[in-house]
């Protein structure tokens, strides 16, 4: 059976699958060595996500094992949604890091290797433009706040401190990477990620599993990418190209790996 890598959130996940995307790139990195599976729900929070537990990481409704599975768990932009304009996708601070907390749990129960991905930061008055645009010039106020978003990551890398797994606070890490004005164009609707964003997590995401979950590591040959493409502890499926000659016996070369 194939190791998976199961990313589990939002619509940063969701659209992670985008091109350029940081779920795309992920795949990408770790083609022919696990399944990548998209589990992100746009628009949903964690209490909504506790909901769908069982729907999505349940026997017989999954399409991986868990015990052989790294899982990323990416939420908190739309819990750090602000009442009273945004009361439907707002989860206080407290109940967040509590489902945040159980969700994590369930999945280290089931033998999964979880990392947790704090929310990034938000750009407040480019998200409100955007969601007036879509409202066909409506004025739609402001339902998120940079340094309440920044609690919720707080709170984020607190429960992955707490269950021993491992933790990437990308309210930082983005800020850090993209200095001045660069993470906030990265941003490419004021919540969510551009090509630039997606490139920082992926990469920050790789170092995360490298040191974490060394089982999982994948490293890129950039030179040689349709050959022997990777080095990993995680078997390739089939041999390299490379490997092979015009009259290699294949099925005899499939039972020698």
């Amino acid at each position: 059976t194939m190791k998976s890598v199961v990313l589990f959130g939002d619509s940063l996940t969701q659209g992670g699958w985008a091109p350029g995307g940081w779920a795309a790139r992920l795949a990408d990195r770790y083609v022919r060595r696990a399944d990548v599976f998209n589990r992100g729900f746009s628009g949903y929070n964690t209490r909504w996500a506790v909901g769908v537990l069982d729907t999505v990481f349940g026997p017989g409704t999954a399409p991986f094992d868990l015990k052989q599975s790294l899982v990323t768990v990416f939420f908190g932009a739309n819990d750090s949604a602000m009442p009273p304009h945004n009361i439907r996708q707002h989860v206080p601070l407290e109940e967040y890091t509590a489902h945040l907390k159980t969700i994590v749990e369930h999945l280290k129960d089931r033998g999964a290797t979880v990392v947790v991905i704090a929310p990034p930061p938000v750009v407040p008055q480019k998200w409100a433009e955007y969601l007036t645009e879509q409202a066909g010039g409506d004025m739609v106020p402001e339902d998120r706040d940079n340094e309440v978003t920044k609690g919720y990551a707080a709170a984020a890398m607190t429960v992955a401190s707490e269950c021993g797994v491992a933790g990437i606070d990308l309210w930082h890490g983005l800020q850090k990477a993209l200095p001045g004005d660069g993470w906030q164009l990265s941003l490419y609707d004021g919540l969510h990620m551009g090509p630039m964003a997606a490139d920082v997590l992926c990469e920050l995401l790789v170092d995360t599993i490298a040191t974490a979950a060394p089982d999982f590591a994948v490293d890129m040959h950039e030179n040689e990418r349709v050959g022997n493409g990777t080095t990993s502890a995680i078997p390739q499926l089939c041999p390299w190209h490379n490997d092979l000659s015009h009259d290699t016996d294949v099925p005899a070369l499939l039972t020698k790996q």
